[in-house]
């Protein structure tokens, strides 16, 4: 049973969904993916959360381990693909992060060592669910890089995903194929230069 607390749609262990976002049905359909989480806001499909260990798709979270597509997480170390994270360690392919040590392969990071300075980019405009920035950059060997809300991977990685998740909407569904088109045009004509 949800409850509506401070703007939030609230479970019985105080994991949260904002309401601006998620209906009370979306916030109860995301509860019953989380296993053992307690404190946890705007998550899913996550297990033993709140001072996480082995979490996927997690947001907000404290020291937590191997994780994948985490955003907004804070002393956590080993983990992939995370975005706006800080005081991390041994990560690899995260974005938007800072004061991370050790890590590999991320970028658009502030005050962290060993990341890629200003890699090319484009950005789009805010959209999706969450409202979001998406991002595609690429290092200068041209490995492209898809940054959109948790969603981290390439240009056709995105598309398939972007087909499987907003198939039933289709303000989301336009707003993303034609962002996609539009780098692949851009693409298409830096690469023909």
């Amino acid at each position: 049973m949800m409850k509506l607390v401070s703007g939030f749609w609230t479970d019985a262990n105080n994991n949260k969904w904002d309401c601006k976002f998620f209906s009370e049905i979306n916030a109860e359909q995301l509860s019953k993916t989380l296993v053992n989480c307690r404190n946890m806001a705007n998550c899913n499909d996550c297990t033993n959360c709140g001072y996480c260990n082995d979490c996927t798709n997690c947001g907000y979270c404290n020291d937590c381990t191997n994780c994948k597509g985490c955003s907004e997480c804070k002393g956590c170390r080993d983990c992939k693909n995370c975005i706006g994270c800080r005081d991390c360690r041994d990560c690899n392919g995260c974005g938007y992060c800072s004061f991370c040590i050790n890590c590999k392969g991320c970028s658009e990071c502030n005050s962290c060592h060993d990341f890629q300075e200003n890699p090319q980019r484009i950005t789009g405009k805010k959209m999706g669910r969450r409202n979001d920035f998406s991002v595609v950059y690429w290092n200068e060997v041209g490995k492209e890089q898809c940054v959109v809300g948790c969603f981290c991977g390439t240009l056709s990685e995105l598309e398939e995903k972007v087909k499987e998740t907003h198939k039933n909407n289709p303000k989301h569904y336009e707003d993303y194929m034609k962002f996609i088109k539009c780098v692949r045009k851009y693409q298409e004509l830096t690469e023909g230069k």
